[in-house]
């Protein structure tokens, strides 16, 4: 993209003061405090973003969005230099008294214009009806964005202001920006850079996939971006960390305009310098901002876009009160789905991205996403055995070849008891993918596929994910986990098991030995690796002990006729027996 040929423009003395005091007595603190990262270097994002060429800045350009820019900046004014403010007020002024406008076709925008100046839109005028094409080109994205995102998805209707919502077209090295309107104060107004193809000339590392070329393109995902923008200010007054408005922005520019596929440009740390869960897995969500957008993806590709729609009806009622991680939550628990679960097949989605994609799973646009980056080197061992310590809302992505392998999978997994672990076993078949989730309950997970054997799977993938949510914490937990092709029926050495009879309809005698005196529990999985019945949770003595195992569950109902897993543990042992339910 390309830096526009921004001018600063001479004005008196007297023009900087009328307006930058308004903007410091305006500009009150609020409730929600920006994020301590962007505060750190606000000086320098204002004036990379507002300054003229030549400015040394030791921010990255391009700043796609300028809205978290100017959002602390007029939350905190005095961290401000003098030459910053001086920017921040002319940039936001309204354009020049000659300015023009125009009215989008079904009334909702006014586009401001200038055809000279710094901030002069391109001239080209195809239907020679007197108004740019550039100008006719914002203003039908703004409407197409406000018939889908208002009028489809229901999302609430920014303030209008003066009947009409105010889109300024300037120059900027950003798309665009949402701002706090000092002329409407109840609402918001939006700029939009004023020249998309000086602006991808000076970045020609960034580009989109927009049938009528990068400027159609750039314009319709800004429109997008920012009007959503526009919503959520309405809906919480952005109280609500920067990163999450920016993934949720993000998000809402494929749904509207699916064609342009501009966020691909930050899934790719090698061309943008973002690093998203594909290129750095291990990366908490909650830290990241348009890269971000993907696990609202996989979100509304699972369960529709009414429930993105849900989560920001939440928001507004839970403002100061409740994390941004944790609203998902409640929303996918009214649709009686986990968090954990989610976290579990969003981290597998992520997994079969790139050269792992296949059609008809995982992201829609797989194919097109970054190979998601393992967190060690291919095992090529077995048994397998894997560990690694993850932050909330994070990832890891382990692989082992399987090739020459045989025997019935048996995945254990253990992990800090006090964080929710959402965990994935990928098997690799000439079928395809296969994706199972591991139920971990208090940290410990067990999981047997005996429909399935390794010497058909060509390789097997583990997706480990810290679930936790409650919080915006970042700190570790430990976990290690253990693939191995007994299919769960080896013995450990502490504990000698058998049960009989095996098959069984009614009861079977279980006969274990216990070598240290200790709390032994005993319990039943299904091979999915959810508890179905708790045995047995008391202290033992050491020695041959017996018990009758019946086939129901803890209400007493009867099992499905099957194969379950029954599971010792006795202190430091475990041992697994597979078990049948005749009916």
């Amino acid at each position: 993209m390309q830096r526009p040929r921004f001018q600063l423009i001479l004005a008196p003395v007297v023009l900087v003061a009328v307006l930058v005091v308004p903007l410091l007595a305006w500009a009150q603190p609020r409730s929600a405090v920006p994020d301590p990262p962007l505060l750190s270097d606000l000086d320098a994002q204002v004036q990379a973003v507002f300054a003229p060429p030549g400015w040394s800045t030791p921010v990255r350009l391009p700043l796609r969005c300028a809205t978290p820019v100017v959002r602390a900046a007029q939350d905190n004014p005095a961290v401000l230099s003098p030459a910053s403010l001086d920017l921040l007020a002319r940039s936001l002024a309204s354009l020049a008294k000659d300015a023009q406008s125009h009215v989008s076709p079904a009334g909702h925008f006014i586009v401001n214009y200038e055809t000279d100046g710094p901030s002069a839109v391109p001239a080209a005028d195809d239907n020679a009806n007197g108004v740019p094409d550039y100008v006719e080109w914002v203003a039908e994205a703004f409407e197409e964005s406000w018939s889908h995102e208002v009028d489809v998805l229901g999302y609430t209707r920014p303030f209008l202001g003066s009947q009409r919502y105010r889109v300024d077209l300037v120059s900027m090295n950003s798309y665009g920006l949402t701002r706090r309107d000092t002329q409407e104060s109840a609402g918001t107004a939006i700029q939009v850079n004023s020249d998309f193809a000086g602006f991808y000339r000076q970045y020609p590392e960034l580009s989109n996939q927009d049938p009528q070329g990068n400027v159609r393109g750039g314009i319709r995902v800004t429109a997008a971006h920012e009007l959503k923008h526009a919503i959520q200010y309405t809906e919480t007054s952005w109280q609500v960390p920067a990163g999450w408005l920016e993934q949720d922005a993000t998000w809402i520019e494929d749904i509207v305009f699916d064609q342009v596929n501009d966020y691909y440009n930050y899934l790719i740390d090698e061309r943008s310098g973002y690093q998203s869960q594909f290129v750095l897995p291990s990366r908490s969500l909650n830290v990241m901002s348009y890269e971000g957008c993907t696990w609202q993806h996989f979100l509304s590709q699972s369960y529709g876009n009414s429930l993105i729609r849900e989560y920001w009806q939440r928001r507004s009622l839970v403002l100061g009160t409740e994390g941004p991680a944790r609203s998902f939550a409640v929303v996918l628990g009214d649709r009686d789905v986990d968090f954990d679960d989610a976290w579990a097949r969003y981290g597998a989605w992520t997994y079969l991205s790139g050269d792992r994609a296949r059609v008809g799973e995982g992201f829609e646009e797989a194919v097109d996403y970054p190979t998601g980056n393992l967190a060690d080197p291919e095992a090529t061992w077995i048994p397998w055995e894997g560990a690694g310590s993850l932050r909330m809302l994070a990832l890891d992505l382990h692989r082992l070849d399987t090739a020459a392998m045989e025997g019935i999978p048996r995945f254990d997994f253990r992990g800090d008891a006090a964080v929710p672990w959402g965990v994935s076993l990928v098997l690799h078949t000439a079928s395809g993918p296969e994706i199972y989730p591991v139920n971990v309950t208090a940290g410990v997970g067990l999981l047997v596929i005996v429909g399935r054997d390794l010497s058909q799977v060509d390789a097997a993938a583990v997706v480990v994910g810290n679930a936790y949510h409650d919080t915006s914490v970042l700190v570790s937990s430990d976990y290690d986990f253990t693939l191995s092709p007994d299919g769960g029926i080896a013995v450990d050495p502490a504990l000698a098991v058998g049960v009989a009879p095996n098959p069984f309809r009614s009861q079977a005698r279980v006969d274990y030995t216990v070598v240290e005196a200790g709390v032994t529990e005993i319990a039943l999985f299904d091979l999915r690796g959810r508890r179905v019945r708790s045995v047995l949770g008391e202290f033992v003595g050491p020695g041959q002990q017996t018990l009758f195992l019946e086939g129901v569950d803890d209400s007493g109902l009867p099992l499905a006729a099957g194969r379950y897993v029954l599971q010792v543990r006795n202190g430091g042992a475990a041992a697994n027996r597979l078990v049948t339910i005749l009916r």
